[in-house]
């Protein structure tokens, strides 16, 4: 899979987030910040860097706590960093100019330990933070370091003058990498789903995770593909379907590139990534579980509007169609039951 040539430089990819985005992803975000080696850096984040704070919440599928406060700050929050021996911590997490410590927002490490003065551990990380330090008095930019973490854990450490102007992602390993990092949160959309006949998205929920993921692993980092691929990395993009109750994935590509008006894929072969796949072309999913979302509003005069399904090893067990708009936050008095029960599950309230 090749790169574009017309985006090889820190300075092109900063040109293209800046320009080729809308809302409140084309506003300058303001940034975490993070203590290392001495320097108080800017962490920047955005729609192409989410802060490590906001994938807590998204990689766990935990509610989002936060509420945006303005185009410039859509997670609502700063959150304070330390790195220390190599480690990645939380300090604390400022929101209305007011400072907290993680354990009030529910932040924990995996190993649910704290840490001296409350840090904790961000062992659920694993990406890539983009950091610069800026002379205060003239807000010049000197230097911007390019992070690799898994795990919370400093991988590797690439120091750029500047944004690193003229660096080309075919020679330098970290570049590629932040970019391969940049593209797969880029092209992250919604899987499509085909149920009798009737089209929808599956998991359209920012803190629901495609099931194609749960076959390569339990983290996002076992995706096959991940950033840190060098020789092939993208977002998948994943088409199911269901027949008499049993859930089959049909179709995999790999969507990767920064352009805004066009998306790059390749097709991958599904005999080659999976071990069960039948003359048919689809896989059964017997990996996939849980309670899983359509939302069948392609069009908004369609119904029904939606089906929940709890799924068990790619069967169906559970389901139940609404025909009617709802409100998931405010659902009616008079909701079926056992809607309700798996609509909470689902959005983890």
């Amino acid at each position: 899979m090749s790169i574009p040539k017309n985006k090889t430089s820190i300075l092109a990819l900063l040109s293209i987030m800046v320009m080729n985005f809308n809302l409140c992803y084309a506003t300058f975000q303001q940034p975490d910040k993070l203590k290392y080696k001495g320097k108080k850096l800017d962490l920047m984040t955005g729609w192409g860097h989410p802060s490590p704070l906001e994938l807590y919440y998204y990689t766990n599928e935990i509610k989002y706590p936060f509420i945006g406060y303005s185009s410039g700050n859509y997670r609502g929050n700063i959150a304070h960093w330390e790195i220390k021996q190599d480690k990645l911590y939380l300090k604390e997490i400022e929101v209305d100019k007011k400072f907290h410590e993680p354990k009030e927002y529910n932040v924990k490490s995996k190993s649910n330990k704290e840490h001296q003065n409350n840090k904790v551990l961000a062992d659920w990380y694993s990406g890539v933070i983009e950091c610069e330090y800026r002379i205060k008095k003239y807000h010049e930019l000197k230097f911007t370091y390019l992070i690799l973490i898994k795990n919370g854990e400093v991988i590797k450490v690439e120091k750029l003058n500047g944004y690193g102007n003229g660096i080309s992602v075919d020679n330098n390993e970290m570049v590629k990498i932040n970019y391969n990092y940049i593209t797969f949160y880029y092209q992250t959309t919604c899987d499509k789903i085909t149920i009798n006949e009737k089209k929808g998205v599956l998991d359209c929920n920012k803190y629901k995770n495609s099931p194609i993921f749960d076959y390569y692993g339990n983290e996002i980092t076992d995706w096959k593909y991940t950033w840190d691929n060098l020789e092939k990395s993208g977002a998948p993009s994943s088409e199911w379907q269901i027949n008499n109750d049993s859930l089959y994935l049909t179709s995999l590509e790999l969507k990767y590139g920064l352009r805004f008006d066009t998306v790059y894929s390749e097709k991958l072969d599904l005999t080659e990534e999976f071990n069960n796949v039948a003359n048919t072309n689809k896989v059964f999913a017997n990996w996939v579980n849980g309670i899983h979302l359509v939302n069948f509003k392609i069009k908004e005069t369609q119904k029904p509007k939606y089906m929940i399904m709890k799924i068990s090893n790619g069967v169906i067990t559970e389901k139940h169609i609404i025909e009617e708009e709802l409100d998931f936050k405010e659902m009616p008095k008079n909701i079926d039951p056992k809607i309700k029960t798996l609509i909470e599950k689902y959005l983890n309230c």
